[in-house]
């Protein structure tokens, strides 16, 4: 008969649903030349969570998020712009990969 392998990750990584907890930002710096100033976003860490998704835009704004991806549970933002406001939100960094092999029916 015809084979088909799966390959997916490991039962101890992180589901998607598992949703980090304790963000905060808070401004760390400004720009004033160019009217712009930073933040640093932190959420509690989470050992079995190698990267983090990173995500902001202008408060109630539909465009896109922004996203950012960060190897630990702190990022900082870069060039705000002075007198708006923003929505932040973190999420687990999860790649699903799944390789088929062999021939397709």
């Amino acid at each position: 008969g015809d084979e088909v392998t799966f390959t997916t990750l490991p039962e101890d990584t992180p589901e998607p649903c598992d949703v980090p907890t304790g963000l905060s930002v808070s401004p760390t710096g400004s720009n004033p030349n160019n009217q712009t100033y930073s933040v640093t976003a932190t959420w509690d860490n989470n050992p079995d969570v190698s990267q983090w998704n990173m995500q902001y835009r202008l408060l109630e704004s539909s465009d896109d998020w922004t996203m950012v991806v960060v190897n630990s549970n702190t990022c900082q933002i870069d060039n705000l712009v002075y007198d708006e406001t923003y929505n932040y939100r973190v999420r687990l960094y999860v790649t699903v990969a799944t390789r088929v092999t062999g021939p397709m029916l």
